[in-house]
């Protein structure tokens, strides 16, 4: 990805770039794991168990951020959807859910 992308993502979202965190050393970058960000994770924020691979970052107020790219992509995999029908699935049956304050951010990157 493009650093003028990440760091565009970064003040807009308020997100640490994808698949990284940075450390109490500007320059060390480290990737993560899904159960790694779910512990950087406010304690209430929602967890899609079955997208853990999606998961692509933190936001600064704690929620996971989910590529929504791939998420279609696990479902093509496991549901043999269509990108249509999994976007269609992903529409109704999360993105449009509220439970807490804490619903993941989801984004195409």
């Amino acid at each position: 990805m493009a650093e003028w992308l990440k760091a565009w993502v970064c003040k807009t979202f308020g997100v640490i770039p994808p698949q990284v965190r940075i450390l109490s050393r500007p320059l060390e970058v480290v990737i993560m794991t899904a159960e790694e960000y779910k512990t950087l994770a406010h304690p209430e924020a929602i967890v899609w168990e079955e997208f853990d691979d999606a998961i692509i970052a933190v936001a600064i107020d704690g929620r996971l951020v989910y590529s929504t790219q791939k998420m279609i992509e696990i479902l093509n995999e496991t549901d043999d959807m269509t990108e249509e029908d999994a976007l269609d699935y992903l529409q109704y049956n999360l993105f449009n859910t509220y439970v807490n304050e804490y619903m993941p951010y989801h984004t195409m990157i």
